[in-house]
């Protein structure tokens, strides 16, 4: 019997081999494989007269095949088979492509779905490369899976009704009571799988998308609140000063309201004894850097250390190169750890990582490899947190004991999507431009001005 963590290769015709290609689409475990939900469904249910189907469309035909395939040499590793059938009314000439398994299944006299697009003229219409099926049994909506090569939709479809029948019971496991399901007018989890990958009918797809899409949601909001109380729980980085003032003489510019509210917002959460978790919006060039390295400057005065974490190479080079200029100068000591780094550079500025001589480290996700050691790490900050996880996040956060949390983004994101992606999150918002920065404008631009792109 199958359960949710069983490895994909042990499911009835995968095997070893084939586990290794349903790795490429993240497939993993039967878990894996039952989200793994279709892009599109084809309706073989619906099929059409020769004569009726519109040219250029996929559609599905059920015809009997009035000759037998014939092999058609083109070139060297090109073969056609070519064959005619007839719905009673026309006939219509089918070609497939370099497949002689295809051809050989094909019987004169044999009834068979033929699902593909039509072309034609006054001469006739034909159907090239059309998936070609039995009558009995695929009449009716077939799922169309994101695939990879040597794994198509087809052979998807078939691992699935296998892991379908494996689980059994399993398969049936509802978390969300009945009650609640009635009435939030939810499938039972188990009708949802089914429905989503061999659905009866249209609506009772939509129906299985809902209670997914519900469960979801769910489980990502109930994540969130558990988040926020882990970062609204006691913390030993606390700050015990503010040393915005001080810091600030070592600026070569003004900072600007918001920045200074920013600050304030994040220094009263470090000071509070409870563990920051905020985060910083603001379009590019609105000084979020200035911001991240005035608290930085405030942290490492309290004894403690803080860590960036960028989505690149370049970026956190960047950031490092920038936070160096600013806090060097300060007596604060910054550090750059990422995968291109030199194995003498990774060494060193770990040794000063552990040993706490160095105050900021800028770096990659070779920030959350093991052999990555802080002396007291107090401040995780991200920058651009939509491209990390929340478990990468949760990662280097474990580094340090309950250490504040910040994230800062330059994409503009509306308060109620906020609440969904940073549900765990304080939000400070930059909405002023330091002076002299032209504002930052965001163009739609389409297909046709792909040459001046």
């Amino acid at each position: 019997m199958l359960n949710m963590d069983t490895s994909i290769q042990y499911v009835k015709g995968v095997g070893e081999k084939r586990a290794a290609l349903f790795a490429r689409l993240d497939i993993h475990t039967v878990g894996d494989l039952l989200k793994h939900y279709p892009r599109e469904y084809a309706d073989w249910s619906n099929t059409v007269s020769i004569g009726d189907a519109p040219l250029d469309e996929n559609v599905c035909i059920r015809a009997i095949a009035v000759s037998v395939p014939y092999e058609h040499r083109v070139r060297k590793g090109m073969v056609l088979y070519k064959f005619s059938v007839t719905d009673g009314e026309t006939q219509m000439g089918i070609t497939i492509f370099n497949n002689k398994y295809a051809a050989q299944k094909v019987k004169r006299g044999e009834e068979y779905l033929f699902f593909g697009k039509i072309t034609g003229n006054r001469y006739g219409r034909e159907m090239s490369s059309p998936q070609i099926e039995a009558v009995d049994g695929f009449d009716r909506l077939r799922p169309v899976y994101p695939q990879t090569a040597g794994l198509n939709s087809k052979a998807i479809e078939k691992v699935m009704k296998s892991a379908v029948d494996g689980l059994g019971n399993a398969l049936g496991e509802d978390f969300l009571p009945e009650a609640f399901r009635k009435q939030y007018d939810l499938l039972d989890r188990k009708s949802a799988f089914l429905q989503i990958h061999f659905p009866d009918n249209l609506e009772q797809v939509a129906q299985a998308r809902k209670r997914l899409v519900f469960e979801e949601l769910l489980i990502l909001q109930l994540g969130l609140f558990q988040l926020r109380g882990r970062a609204h729980s006691y913390t030993k980085a606390v700050v015990e000063e503010d040393y915005t003032n001080e810091f600030t003489g070592y600026l070569p510019f003004t900072l600007t309201g918001a920045q200074t509210r920013a600050i304030q917002d994040c220094l009263h959460d470090m000071q509070s004894g409870q563990a920051m978790s905020r985060l910083l919006q603001g379009d590019v060039g609105s000084g979020k850097t200035a911001v991240a390295a005035a608290i930085v400057y405030s942290l490492v005065k309290s004894g403690f250390q803080a860590a960036m974490m960028a989505p690149t190479e370049i970026l956190a080079a960047q950031h490092a190169k920038t936070l160096s200029k600013i806090l060097e100068p300060a007596g604060i000591r910054v550090g750059l750890l990422t995968a291109g780094c030199k194995a003498a550079e990774k060494r060193e500025v770990q040794q000063q990582l552990a040993n706490g001589s160095i105050g900021l480290v800028v770096g990659t996700q070779a920030l959350l490899s093991d052999t990555t050691v802080f002396y007291n790490l107090g401040l995780v900050i991200t920058d651009e947190q939509h491209r990390f996880g929340v478990h990468q996040r949760a990662t280097l956060a474990a580094k340090g004991e309950n250490p504040h949390m910040l994230v800062m983004s330059a994409t503009p994101i509306p308060r109620t999507l906020a609440l969904i992606l940073y549900g765990d999150l304080d939000v400070s918002i930059l909405d002023e431009l330091p002076p002299g920065r032209k504002p930052v404008r965001t163009y739609a631009v389409g297909t046709d001005k792909r040459e001046r792109i």
